[in-house]
């Protein structure tokens, strides 16, 4: 699975929810709009993952290659 849409799920997608967005490795890119995401969570997200493209409500931020 390289793309995952969660996105128009209201409050059912949360911070808490994305740490099994990062578990999953194999994971390119996730849509969290219309979602229940902060932006804390979706920078920690980012941190955690920064291989992950992660577009959110808040605009995207482009994967990068771990140091």
């Amino acid at each position: 699975l390289a793309g995952l849409g969660l996105n128009s799920n209201g409050d059912r997608i949360t911070d808490a929810g994305l740490k099994h967005v990062a578990a999953a490795r194999r994971l390119r890119s996730v849509n969290l709009t219309k979602t229940a995401v902060t932006e804390t969570g979706v920078k920690e997200l980012a941190k955690a993952r920064p291989d992950l493209t992660v577009e959110w409500d808040g605009g995207k931020i482009e994967a990068r290659e771990k140091p």
